[in-house]
């Protein structure tokens, strides 16, 4: 009995290892071909039937797209790449890392036309052979019914092929070779070995972290943590960066002019600021302070601190005294 209760008991174990090495992180690898090596110029069919069909020699940047596309949700990371239904000779190429020897799953976006073919092929080389190559655009991977088929005519659509890649260095080629009946353009090429993943749109597959949105606490004490060991005042200090206090740099201005003028070594930043206040809010009523004075007591106030909000291209400075905002200027941000 005590035989068999230790090798139930290693058995369980051994299994229970087995399952939890099995709930590996998945593997994806998503590329933008309108980056790859041998992408260059741009590419357009809506000018008409012409710039459809014309033959560069080369893949081009295709995008953003108008109507078709963005009723569909749009290119992934605003662009794609093009090729005319002439085209019969372009190539480009991406060197990629694969993480492990196995059997991996290459998804490829791409326009698939109603009743029209357009095609191009999947090439993975290691060493100068290929080890997988599939041709797309023949098969139709959207139904001629769909609901953006029927109205645009063509509509994104996803397909796949599958083999072994060995682990290290890799070169992916996107190739064509022959003529089509309507011009390729193709968004995303995404590399996986979860093989339960069905791509939908230009949706991302979800990061690893995700999973960790729907853990729980098994205890709600001490949820948040506490600050009692956390000791501030005068000699307290954030921790250095590199031997100094964080800083972050950004651009202010391009004016070669003024930066011309200025003495380098007398430059302080309040002269800096004063310089992009193009409104004139900080120059206003100073009359008793000078516009120089007005901008120290705005940053180094006892009763004032200051907020910076980065909104693209520009900063939003906020003055806050007491909780309240006094007034909100704006910063044009070069």
């Amino acid at each position: 009995m005590r035989r068999l209760f230790f090798f139930t008991l290693a058995a369980a174990v051994f299994l229970a290892g087995n399952a939890f090495c099995a709930e590996k992180t998945p593997f994806y690898l998503w590329l933008e071909p309108e980056w790859f090596d041998g992408v260059s110029g741009n590419f357009a069919y809506w000018p008409g039937p012409e710039s459809a069909k014309k033959a560069l020699v080369h893949w081009a940047v295709a995008g953003p797209g108008i109507s078709a596309e963005w009723s569909q949700g749009g290119e992934s990371e605003w662009n794609s790449m093009g090729a005319g239904a002439d085209e019969t000779n372009a190539e480009c190429r991406k060197t990629i890392n694969i993480p492990g020897s196995g059997r991996y799953r290459i998804w490829v976006r791409y326009v698939d036309h109603r009743k029209l073919t357009e095609p191009f092929s999947i090439i993975i080389e290691k060493n100068n052979k290929k080890i997988i190559e599939r041709e797309f655009g023949i098969d139709d991977v959207v139904p001629v019914n769909d609901e953006y088929q029927l109205y645009w005519g063509f509509s994104f659509g996803w397909g796949f092929v599958e083999g072994e890649i060995p682990e290290g260095q890799a070169i992916l080629k996107i190739v064509i070779n022959k003529p089509a009946q309507a011009w390729r353009q193709i968004d995303v090429v995404c590399i996986t070995d979860d093989f339960n993943w069905n791509p939908s749109g230009r949706k991302k597959p979800d990061f690893a972290y995700f999973s960790a949105f729907t853990l729980r606490p098994t205890s709600t004490i001490q949820i948040r943590g506490n600050a009692k060991s956390l000791v501030v005042g005068s000699i307290w200090k954030r921790p250095a960066l590199a031997g100094r206090d964080f800083s972050m740099w950004t651009g202010i201005s391009t004016d070669k002019n003024w930066w011309s003028k200025q003495d380098i070594s007398n430059l302080s930043i309040y002269d800096v600021f004063l310089k992009i206040d193009v409104e004139g809010t900080l120059r206003l009523n100073s009359r008793k302070n000078s516009a120089a004075e007005r901008i120290y007591q705005l940053f180094h106030g006892k009763a004032f601190c200051r907020v910076f909000i980065l909104e693209k291209h520009q900063i939003y400075q906020k003055k806050v005294h007491s909780g309240n905002i006094l007034r909100r200027q704006k910063l044009h941000f070069t």
